[in-house]
C-alpha cells in the first residue's frame, strides 16, 4: 500500500514527506503551491534553487543537494522540463544506474 505523503522520482525512488523535519514539509508545502501557478521550466528552477537556499538557511550547499527536499525537487523540475519539452525523459540505462546509487561513469564524458 502506497503511503498517501510519499513522494515518487521519475527515476521510482520514494521519500516518506512524513518523516522529514517541519521546515522541510513546509517547504514541500510552499513548492506545491507554487506549481500551482503553473510555471515555465526555466521559472520552476529559478524560484526552487534560489528560494531554499533562503528558506532553508543554516546548510552548507554541499549538504543542501544530499536532502531529499532536494532531490524531490529536482525531480520536479526535470518532469516540469519533459512536459514542456525542454529536457528528455531518462534512459533505461540512467534508471539503473540511479537504482544501483552509481551517479556517473567516467568513460562516459566526453
Amino acid at each position: 500500500m502506497s503511503n498517501i505523503n510519499e513522494y515518487k522520482t521519475i527515476y521510482g525512488r520514494k521519500y516518506d514527506i512524513d518523516s522529514f523535519p517541519d521546515k522541510h514539509k513546509k517547504y514541500y508545502e510552499r513548492i506545491k503551491t507554487f506549481l500551482k501557478t503553473k510555471p515555465s521550466w526555466n521559472e520552476f528552477s529559478n524560484f526552487w534553487r534560489f528560494d531554499m537556499l533562503r528558506y532553508l538557511d543554516g546548510y552548507t550547499r554541499k549538504k543542501l543537494v544530499e536532502l531529499p527536499i532536494y532531490k524531490i525537487c529536482g525531480d520536479l523540475e526535470g518532469r516540469i522540463g519533459i512536459a514542456q519539452g525542454c529536457v528528455r525523459k531518462p534512459t533505461k540505462v540512467e534508471i539503473f544506474l540511479d537504482e544501483m546509487g552509481i551517479q556517473e561513469f567516467p568513460y562516459l564524458k566526453s
